[in-house]
Formats: structure tokens, sequence, C-alpha cells
């Protein structure tokens, strides 16, 4: 009975432990929202951010910058924008020491930066994340890099000549983007909408379904797509391995679990 009773006690103070955690970290955040301009020249873009929603989104006017979010004081203070050289640079690197409940930083759920570029064409825009969600649209860069562990990947109306999306964990979705196309992700499905085929496209995840659709007719393509467990539907076909045409775009589509799709409308 004693025995039962210290249990109960020391569970009693692990949880009251936590309550006063929890709430001592709440007490000391805010609601902030931070938003720098900046009106130097810039053609490249760098992001380097932790535990924060990445958006970026085209503007008329000169580049901004916003965080916005529940946060404490010293997260606030870690929000960095500069242009050095060519380069507009964007961080904000979280304290790692800040508490986490089942490895869930519940300080950390709401935040975002949003990255307003005017319309111009850029050399590289780039983006690396540890946990949160990326957005990007109707933005034109010779070269786009996204790279997040945890969150979904999702790009729209991009024109570019190469185009990397990776996440570890999350789904990535694109629509009306155009240029080389490399996207990886190991829990999530991959889905696209794209006008046409003109350029290598490379799409592979480990647990999830692969579908992309194209407005325009598939020619001159290599297409390899490999599942260990489901369906190949290739442009009306179970077969899974074509030459169409001269074969010199290569379409490689690859999951280890789920179906595959290639689709023309």
């Amino acid at each position: 009975m004693i025995k039962k009773l210290l249990l109960i006690g020391g569970l009693l103070v692990c949880v009251g432990g936590v309550g006063v955690a929890f709430t001592h970290g709440q007490t000391q955040s805010e609601n902030v929202s931070d938003t720098k301009t900046m009106e130097e020249a810039f053609n490249k873009v760098e992001i380097k951010t932790d535990n924060t929603q990445v958006i970026l989104a085209p503007t008329d006017g000169e580049a901004e910058v916003r965080l916005s979010g529940q946060m404490k004081e010293k997260e606030k203070e870690a929000f960095k924008v500069s242009v050095a050289g060519d380069t507009l640079k964007v961080e904000h690197k979280t304290d790692k020491s800040t508490f986490r409940l089942f490895n869930v930083d519940l300080e950390e759920l709401n935040k975002q930066i949003e990255v307003y570029l005017p319309r111009e064409a850029y050399e590289e825009i780039s983006v690396e994340s540890s946990n949160g969600m990326i957005e990007i649209s109707e933005l034109n860069a010779n070269q786009v890099i996204l790279d997040t562990k945890n969150g979904k990947l999702r790009l729209e109306q991009l024109d570019s000549d190469y185009i990397h999306a990776k996440t570890s964990n999350g789904a990535i979705i694109a629509n009306d983007i155009q240029g080389e196309i490399k996207a990886q992700t190991s829990n999530g499905a991959i889905e696209m909408s794209l006008p046409t085929i003109h350029s290598p496209l490379d799409l592979a995840t480990s647990n999830g379904a692969i579908n992309v659709e194209v407005d325009e007719a598939v020619n001159n393509t290599t297409i390899t797509a490999n599942t260990s467990n489901g369906s190949v539907y290739i442009l009306g076909s179970n077969e899974g391995n074509r030459i169409i045409g001269d074969g010199s775009i290569e379409v490689k589509l690859k999951t280890s679990n789920g179906r595959i799709e290639l689709t023309e409308k």
C-alpha cells in the first residue's frame, strides 16, 4: 500500500512539474508580429529556420519579411534579416533547450515566416527548415531548393530551370510548375499537376502514392515507374517502363508502398 502511495505521489509530482514548466513557458511568451522591409537589391534568397512555417509569395512593392506567432523574447531576437552581397538572408534559429513534451514543442506550433519578393527573375531561392511546412508560389528562379525534415511542401506556379523539394515526413504537392524537378519524401504522397514534361522528372517516396497529371501529351520520354507494394498506371497502361518518341527526357517514379499514376488530362 505504501509503495502504491509513493508511486501515485511521484506521478503527481511529475504531472505537476510538467504543468508548471508549460505554464511558465506560456507566461513568458507573447504574440509577435515583426516586419522587416528591404530596399537593397539582391538576386538570391537564403532562408534558414527551425520549428517555423515558411511562406514565399510575390509582391509588387519592396521585399518584406514578416515573423509572426507566439514566442519568447529570445526567439524574437533570433529573427535576423539582411542583404549580404547579392543574397537576401533570413534566419530564425530558436533555442534548442526550450521545453518539449512528447517531442513536440508546445510553444513553436504556430510560428510563421512570410517572405514577399518583388516579381523578378532570381538566380536561386533556398529554404532549409527542421520542422515546418514550406509554401512557395508565383515566383521565378533559376534554381529552387526546399528542404524540411518534418512538414508538407507546397509549390504553385513556379518557373525554374531546376527544382529540388525534399522532406522526411510530409506530402509534396505541386501545381503548374516548370523545369527539371526532383522531389523526395520518406513518408508522404507526391502529387503534381504539370503543364507538360519538357525536363527530367525524378519523384521518390518510401511510403505514399505518386500521382502526376499533365495538360499536354507526353512525348520523347523514357519512363521508369517502380513500386514494391501497389499498382502502376502509366498513360493508360499498367506497363511501368516505357520509351516514347526518342526517349530523351528521363522520368523516374519510385515508391516502396503506394500506387503510381501518370495521366494526361
